[in-house]
């Protein structure tokens, strides 16, 4: 629902009807539209910690390509594959932090923590590959996340299903790393 009409345009009528709550239950669970679009958010951000804790040493170990896990890793942001409902999430609360301080200050924590999965996913990609970085790890996650994050904002916003926006992370990669 937030991805179709926003947080704000989401009415609580339809977000029940899609998630079979009935009004009641949706306030018994949630103060409100917002809080339910922090903790969907939190909820990605927790299976990306999971995805990249049980997933990353089988990729390392089933013969990909460097620059494929590295794109899995990212993409596993939204779902190992662009997932244009669940950008659409990450645009409206980003837009809801930009205007909202409260958002902003329940966003942070939830926002670093993605940073900090990936920027450890992509220490071990790189002592694996006896790769060091050029840059901060750490700024390699954000600028990795934020550069296929725009790249698949854009495409969505032209109508695209996001395919081909991952396409920006090996060429990055390899501008951010080298042989150690």
């Amino acid at each position: 629902m937030f991805a179709q009409q926003g947080i704000d345009g989401a009415s609580v009528n339809d977000l029940c009807a899609a998630a079979g709550f009935t009004r009641g239950a949706f306030y018994s669970n949630f103060e409100s539209k917002r809080e339910l679009a922090i903790l969907a958010f939190d909820d990605l951000a927790a299976q990306l910690e999971e995805t990249l804790g049980s997933q990353l040493d089988h990729w390392l170990g089933s013969g990909l390509d460097v620059d494929q896990v590295v794109t899995r890793i990212i993409e596993g942001v939204t779902d190992q594959v662009a997932n244009v409902n669940q950008q659409a999430l990450r645009v409206e609360l980003s837009i809801a932090a930009f205007r909202s301080p409260e958002v902003r200050e329940r966003m942070a924590p939830i926002r670093e923590r993605v940073y900090r999965a990936i920027e450890q996913a992509l220490v071990r990609v790189a002592a694996t590959q006896h790769l060091e970085f050029t840059v901060p790890p750490g700024d390699v996650a954000r600028m990795l996340l934020t550069s296929y994050s725009g790249q698949l904002t854009d495409h969505m916003a032209m109508g695209g299903t996001g395919r081909g926006a991952q396409q920006v992370i090996p060429t990055m990669w390899l501008a951010f790393t080298r042989p150690a």
